[in-house]
């Protein structure tokens, strides 16, 4: 015997849909996903960098240039677009620094 789903019972959009809203495009998550993991590492300095050294500088996550994190935090098929190329060491760097200010600032 089939076990029923949601959409059995509700006509309509599936529950996913109303219950979060509409998906982000794959380019916002990977521009998250390269935010989420500065933050992660601006953790990780909080915790083991003396705290008078300065703010590392550059567009750089987990040893990866710019190419690489781009290709990283890309999970959509085929090659990351040219925004993400561009835009994922940034939002790396904001999520990465965004941790040390509140940490200094706190």
């Amino acid at each position: 015997m089939p076990v029923p789903t949601v959409q059995d019972h509700h006509p309509g959009p599936a529950a996913a849909e109303w219950t979060r809203g509409p998906q982000p495009s794959a380019c916002r998550r990977a521009l998250e996903a390269a935010c989420a993991l500065g933050r992660a590492d601006g953790q990780f300095a909080v915790a083991v960098d003396p705290a008078d050294e300065p703010a590392a500088t550059g567009s750089w996550c987990h040893g990866l240039d710019p190419e690489g994190l781009a290709r990283y935090v890309w999970d959509a098929a085929g090659s990351p677009p040219a925004a993400v190329l561009l835009n994922a060491p940034l939002w790396y760097l904001h999520g990465y620094r965004d941790v040390l200010a509140s940490a200094r600032a706190g």
